[in-house]
């Protein structure tokens, strides 16, 4: 693999002196080997095996890495007009790491959405007719259980296209409150709902945005729970006694207040339950700023061991890692010429959340139909890509070193087009919609949202040009899932797993037009099993031991070489360790001395893999004979067929024409016949008109003859 692997092949008069450069430049780091290894994605590994071959027969030889230290390494600019909560110029990766300790440690997070780019719209539904507009509108059923409940459910545009996901709380029979997702402003729901209402509906919607809203968040609910009543429950006089919401059900608890507002926890906190678990309390008619007091005391620094403070930016990072659709992101139904096209909930793994396949008459319903019935599934599906930062140097960290070579690796960006690694650009994967903070996650590496086409179209193009998914369960993304290695079902690693629930899964892809590569991975809700938090799983990566000063660290592995050379190279490892600016000549002379010791270890080894290709060689011909023997009876046979089959169609031709040629005859005849019997009629029935005719005039005659003789008389 060019991207992993830079290979060298020398036949065996040129290999003592490719092995001498190759310790003389990984000495001496000369830095336009390192561009090389850039070039070819190596920048943050640099490997190679060194070849020997003679008469059509390989031997591979030694693999040889170390680490390249780009001259800004670290350096990842990253725009967004997203805030953080935290101050000054705190790294990405310490961010993320805060935030995520602070999830598994069960001090809780907190946010407040408002007044940012993110911040959630809160509609009013009130009147008779209230259940049924949310009904008519929405994809899932809702009614009212005596008791304040909430649920989730999507508005879809005509096409079935998910507008936004909507979280419902229902107080009453004639009043809810709809809540959009982050990003997605108040007032553009109610402009888009408000003109389908008619005076029939009897419903009125209001614009209820400035609610204060206020989320509290762990991998542990009691953890929530506890954070609640230790921070906020002082501050709030009730005037019953307060319960939190049962755990599991769709029910919500509302307690009003002695200052007149009233208090609303929901069960919800716009993340999904496998990434975090809490609570949004929500404030209503705040005419005294209590909000404003909660909040503050929450997030106090007079409250070391309270909740962390997260911003939209975290907010957003946590959104992209733990999966979750985005409005404007993937959810863009609300938008005109978008690319790519707005997704729809089959495509966003929603079908069995947001969607009541037994309800029937709302709005995009028929889309919904469409998708459900078609049995090769949607047209895409929601993943993650992942950019490891062990496979990719960007640009922006590697600027200013001395190589000549352009270093395309580009930070991925949202709307950048996705395309199979080793497919030249022409298999195309999807258009990244989402791209969290370089190291937000608290990983080296970079977190994406795909909406990546049809498993079945991709892999049938991959089949065509040998391409196929590597799932190596020892490197990523398979070394680090507990759903893979066994450890979530406390199984040996060993054991066998079954296949990936979404066929994509550890695909590798590379960004349009650069260097920059990644894999595709299940999202997290998909990827654990039900009730699993995948930030109790995570996997801490040590940083490696620094090498003392003056040595260099070098992962070797050994080859079937035998004990001779291995011996050799044993000591020139242990040599290189030692090595220094003033010991470089004593190197190069050890290096002679172990040419004679390799070449003899090497003329046994090649020619024992020597007889061995060509009796593997004479085995293949005589395959391949047979082969073309059985192609060319098939071929035979098939002319054969062929042959027999224009014969018969000309015959069935034949048939057909004189059959054609009789019935046509005899469709002359009867029109003749037709003809004469239609002219005999006719001339009888001139006959006939005409005796008529004389019968009359005959009978006019005789009366008129009458008429004279009787005036005669007279």
């Amino acid at each position: 693999r060019l991207s992993n692997r830079v290979t060298l092949i020398a036949d065996k008069m040129v290999f003592k002196t490719s092995l001498k450069i190759w310790f003389l430049l990984r000495l001496t780091y000369l830095s336009s080997l390192v561009q090389v290894g850039k070039s070819f994605q190596m920048q943050a590994k640099f490997g190679s095996f060194l070849r020997m071959t003679s008469k059509a027969t390989s031997l591979r030889m030694v693999e040889i890495e170390y680490e390249y230290l780009p001259p800004n390494e670290g350096y990842i600019p990253f725009a967004s007009d997203l805030p953080s909560s935290f101050e000054g110029d705190v790294p990405a990766g310490m961010r993320g790491e805060a935030v995520r300790s602070a999830i598994r440690s069960g001090r809780c997070i907190c946010w407040d959405l408002s007044k940012t780019p993110l911040q959630q719209g809160w509609i009013l539904v009130t009147g008779a007719g209230a259940i049924d507009f949310l009904n008519s509108k929405l994809s899932q059923t809702i009614a009212w259980d005596n008791r304040a409940s909430y649920k989730e459910a999507c508005l879809l545009d005509a096409k079935g296209r998910v507008v936004d996901k909507l979280e419902i709380f229902l107080q009453s029979e004639d009043r809810a409150y709809m809540m959009t997702s982050p990003g997605h402003a108040g007032s553009s729901l109610f402009k888009r709902l408000d003109p389908l209402i008619f005076p029939m509906d009897q419903v009125t919607l209001k614009d209820c945005s400035e609610n204060t809203q206020i989320a509290l968040a762990s991998t542990n609910i009691a953890d929530v729970q506890i954070a609640f009543n230790e921070y906020i429950l002082p501050f709030l006089k009730s005037k019953t006694k307060f319960a939190f919401p049962e755990d599991g059900e769709e029910f919500c608890s509302k307690f009003d207040l002695e200052s007149g507002a009233s208090i609303t926890i929901l069960p919800t906190v716009y993340l999904p339950p496998t990434a975090v678990t809490g609570y949004t309390i929500v404030l209503e008619n705040d005419t005294d700023n209590l909000g404003k007091v909660v909040w503050k005391n929450l997030v106090s620094e007079d409250s070391p061991d309270g909740p962390i403070e997260i911003g939209a930016l975290e907010f957003e990072t946590l959104r992209i890692e733990s999966g979750m659709p985005g409005f404007g992101k993937e959810l863009t139904g609300a938008k005109k010429d978008v690319k790519p096209t707005p997704a729809g909930p089959f495509e966003l793994h929603w079908e069995k959340s947001m969607i009541d396949m037994d309800k029937g008459c709302y709005l995009g319903q028929e889309g919904v139909a469409s998708v459900a019935k078609n049995t090769r599934g949607p047209p895409r599906l929601l993943y993650q890509v992942i950019f490891d930062y062990e496979g990719n140097v960007f640009a922006s960290e590697s600027k200013g070193d001395k190589g000549t070579i352009e270093n395309l690796t580009k930070i991925p960006v949202e709307g950048a087009e996705l395309f199979v690694l080793g497919s030249n650009n022409e298999i195309s994967v999807g258009i990244l919609t989402s791209v969290a903070e370089p190291s937000g996650t608290g990983e080296p590496n970079m977190v994406g949202l795909v909406l990546a086409k049809r498993a079945e179209t991709i892999l049938k193009a991959m089949k065509e040009r040998d391409l196929e998914i590597d799932r190596n369960f020892n490197r990523e993304p398979y070394s680090d899932d507990p759903l893979w290695n066994g450890e979530s079902l406390g199984t040996a690693s060993a054991m066998v797993q079954p296949p990936p629930m979404d066929p994509l899964d550890g695909l590798e892809v590379i960004v349009s037009d650069s260097f920059t590569v990644g894999y595709l991975k299940s999202i997290p809700s998909r990827r654990y099993p039900m009730g699993q938090n995948m930030f109790e799983d995570i996997v801490i990566h040590e940083p490696p031991e620094s090498p003392e000063e003056g040595e260099v660290e070098v992962n070797r592995v050994k080859t079937e070489w035998g004990p001779e050379v291995n011996a050799a190279l044993d000591a020139l490892f242990e040599k290189q360790k030692k090595f220094s600016k003033g010991e470089e000549e004593e190197v190069k002379d050890e290096i002679e001395s172990y040419d004679e010791t390799i070449d003899e270890s090497i003329n046994d080894n090649v020619q024992a893999e020597i007889d061995q290709a060509i009796e593997e060689a004479s085995q293949a011909k005589a395959v391949a004979e047979a082969a073309a023997a059985k192609a060319q009876r098939k071929e035979a046979k098939i002319a054969m067929l062929k042959k027999k089959a224009e014969e018969a169609m000309a015959r069935r031709k034949g048939k057909v024409a004189a059959v054609s040629t009789t019935k046509d005859n005899e469709k002359n005849e009867s029109v003749e016949k037709e003809k004469e019997l239609l002219a005999e009629d006719l001339e009888a029935r001139r006959k006939s008109e005409k005796m008529e005719m004389l019968r009359k005039r005959s009978e006019e005659a005789m009366a008129k003859r009458k008429n004279k003789n009787v005036e005669g008389r007279e």
